[in-house]
């Protein structure tokens, strides 16, 4: 796409956008997502096929190690922080990067990304 003339595209980013406002449960999500498309590539039950919702405990029962959980959560909190560090909406990105920092053990953000936002 990068040789095309003319935007195409556009992500509306904005304060209170679901990406955000439910990152945990997104990236629990994206985790299941990933575990069932493994397990059924192997030729295993998808586990997730009855479920109504994913949470931290489902996953780590189905053998995602907690410290697993929590690095995904602070790679999507970082990535975002990134996407919304604009003037209209620093408070989420502020929240944001504080969360991957905290939740990435200074593995996912950098201590000078923290204190930019």
């Amino acid at each position: 796409m990068a040789n095309l003339a003319e935007v195409i595209v556009r992500y509306r980013v904005h304060r209170r956008q679901v990406a955000t406002m439910k990152l945990q449960e997104q990236t629990w999500a994206a985790i299941g997502a990933r575990l069932s498309a493994r397990l059924r590539r192997s030729g295993q039950d998808d586990p997730f096929e009855a479920m109504e919702s994913v949470s931290d405990d489902t996953l780590n029962r189905l053998g995602v190690s907690m410290s697993e959980i929590e690095h995904e959560v602070a790679k999507a909190a970082g990535s975002w922080a990134r996407i919304t560090a604009r003037p209209a909406i620093t408070t989420p990105a502020v929240v944001l990067a504080r969360q991957a920092w905290q939740g990435g053990r200074g593995r996912v953000v950098t201590r000078h990304e923290v204190g930019r936002h």
